[in-house]
């Protein structure tokens, strides 16, 4: 076959599609991986180019799609979940949304608008409504010209009014975060509004590249935050329209980066700051934003330090979280180098009401439904605190992630689809709210085969008897150290690490079909990159037909993530620039555009202090 592109593409299997990148300079080998940690969130020195970096033409794509597998991504079984959701491009609501005010199909456009002396990012078209210019600390002297279709009249309307005329070209003084809002109208019928963003001297550095010969990215919005943060920047949680500009952005309360970024509905906006173990303040707590009016609230697991992994938001209006509680003097004997007196992080998950309250919790270790010793694949010596009251002898020995549970999804009947790194397994929780005699215990358990070339690979072993699912009839014998679990429509997505897994390979998004009767699941999708990850990544399918790729643990301007439509085409790739060589983003997700409200997200920007109306203390308890 012919690719979108002109390149040849080999069909190498008629049950899943393969898009493969090209080898990119200096990849780094899966043996050379660092442990991810949520406290290295200061890792990386070089500091920002100059702003010339974000106008760059040249393609910051990983690889071409050179080698594509095709099939049915929609041919999944659907084993025993049923009204299963997308993940989090469903968390958003998609009928509640304010419509964009500034729809180019509906009203009147601009004919020219001009900055000087900063850049405009991206250049101007009249069909893009937003920009950005990098500004310095304190004023900055802009001058703005701009200039209305035959027949109409262009304002400015932020932040200092004007008169509407023909063309205009007017002086301001902007300190960041602010914006200038211009508005267009045409004999006096409805007006459009363009954007221009004041981004602050610590914004990370932006890079996007479409491919329009491939497609085009239906409309929508990115989610995404600099999880690891480069020297002279500062920590975000950003939501980024198709060209690359931040519609909303919040800076990080404690300098740290930022992970997690979700959309519950068009008016609230969720993510965590990175932090080390803690039972107090907002650096260990979840922030949820609201949009109209701007507030926060601080969100925390009950009697234990929260985990910075997942976030979801129950129909009902309750909360799924993680939390890490430490359990002491648990034998992992046979497990590397570890002994018979080790402490644990244990996976804990909790559901809290709105204001905080503890509805249930459910525990891995301590309520006995897994036995790290026997499942566990993966384990690592995690750098906490290690003192009371996090260490219940109030030693210092640092506890064991045996788990590492790092998503939470669930199906129409309560179950949780639980991902956990440490155990390269998924799992199907049984109701935990429920009432049966099987509630709360696991279900199933997906993962490798047992054995791979001789040596242990997926444990099928399981305290809790649950059946096993083995992934089949993959080159790569299954996943990997695995993140962002979801339900897709009969299947279930997930990106797929590889960090020193047994089967050489890249990382890659996969959509896997599953039957639990068989015991057997296979990939039915796959887009591949072209180097192993050290940690994080996401994979997003959105109802539209797009696949959206978040690369995890990157650095030195290797892709941030990457959209594909079904077919395995390249519409378009971001990354935070070579420059900035610590920045990576732990997920970077999609919602589609009618899951936002636009002027909320544009008019509810700046500092989390004073500039947006809150006390600095506001929400916190």
């Amino acid at each position: 076959m012919v690719d979108a592109r002109g390149r040849d593409a080999t069909t190498r299997d008629s049950t899943a599609m393969d898009v493969r990148r090209s080898a990119e300079a200096g990849k780094r080998d899966a043996g050379d991986a660092r442990v991810p940690d949520a406290t290295d969130a200061g890792r990386g020195a070089d500091a920002r180019s100059a702003d010339a970096t974000d106008a760059r033409g040249a393609d910051a794509r990983q690889g071409d799609a050179t080698d594509a597998r095709q099939g049915d991504a929609t041919d999944a079984r659907r084993g025993d979940t049923t009204d299963a959701r997308q993940g989090d491009a469903t968390d958003a609501r998609q009928g509640d949304a304010t419509p964009d005010a500034t729809d180019a199909a509906t009203c009147p456009t601009l004919a020219a608008l001009a900055v000087s002396p900063l850049t405009l990012y991206p250049p101007f078209s009249p069909d893009i409504h937003d920009y950005y210019v990098r500004c310095a600390a304190g004023a900055n002297a802009l001058t703005v010209t701009i200039a209305a279709p035959d027949g109409g009249s262009a304002s400015i309307i932020e932040p200092t009014p004007s008169a509407p005329a023909a063309q205009q070209t007017v002086m301001f003084s902007l300190t960041e975060n602010q914006a200038v809002v211009s508005g267009v109208a045409v004999d006096a019928g409805s007006a459009c509004q363009y954007w221009v963003r004041c981004l602050p001297p610590d914004f990370p550095e932006l890079q996007i590249t479409p491919h329009p010969e491939a497609g085009t990215p239906p409309p929508g919005y990115y989610l995404l935050g600099d999880t690891y943060v480069s020297s002279g920047e500062h920590g975000y949680a950003m939501v980024l329209d198709v060209h690359g500009v931040p519609v909303w952005y919040n800076r990080s309360k404690n300098g740290a980066g930022t992970k997690t970024i979700q959309l519950f509905d068009p008016n609230t906006i969720a993510y965590v700051p990175i932090a080390g173990y803690t039972f107090t303040d907002y650096e260990g707590s979840w922030e949820i934003h609201t949009l109209n009016p701007v507030g926060v609230q601080y969100l925390a697991t009950v009697g234990m330090p929260v985990d910075m992994h997942e976030l979801r938001r129950l129909p009902n209006g309750d909360y799924l979280v993680f939390g890490d509680p430490i359990v002491p003097h648990v034998n992992l004997t046979g497990i590397g180098m570890y002994g018979a007196d080790e402490d644990i992080l244990d996976c804990a998950i909790q559901e809290l009401t709105p204001t905080g309250e503890l509805v249930w919790q459910w525990l891995a270790y301590s309520d006995g439904h897994i036995d790290p010793q026997l499942e566990s694949t993966f384990c690592i010596t995690e750098p906490a605190n290690g003192v009371s009251p996090l260490n219940p002898d109030g030693g210092t020995r640092y506890p064991v992630d045996v788990f590492h549970c790092n998503s939470i999804d669930w199906d129409g009947d309560g179950n949780l689809l639980v991902s956990a790194r440490d155990m390269d397994a998924i799992f199907l929780i049984s109701n935990p709210a429920g009432t049966g005699p099987t509630a709360g215990k696991i279900l199933w358990k997906m993962g490798p085969p047992a054995e791979i070339d001789g040596m242990a690979a997926g444990r099928p072993y399981s305290l809790d008897g649950a059946r096993y699912i083995t992934v089949t009839d993959d080159p790569l014998t299954g996943f990997f150290r695995q993140h962002h679990a979801r339900f897709t429509d009969g299947g279930i997505s997930l990106f797929d690490d590889r960090t020193l897994a047994p089967t050489p390979g890249p990382d890659r998004g996969i959509v896997l079909s599953y039957d639990t009767d068989a015991g057997t699941a296979s990939v039915v999708w796959q887009y591949s990159g072209t180097r192993t990850t050290v940690g994080m990544g996401s994979m997003t399918v959105l109802a539209d037909g797009s696949h959206v790729i978040g690369w995890g643990d990157v650095t030195g301007g290797a892709l941030t993530f990457t959209e594909v439509d079904p077919n395995g085409n390249d519409l378009l790739d971001f990354a935070f620039p070579e420059t900035n060589t610590g920045d990576s983003s732990y997920r970077a997700t999609k919602v589609p555009a009618s899951a936002v409200d636009l002027q909320a997200l544009r008019t509810s920007i700046g500092p989390w202090s004073s500039s947006t109306g809150i006390p600095a203390d506001a929400g916190h308890d």
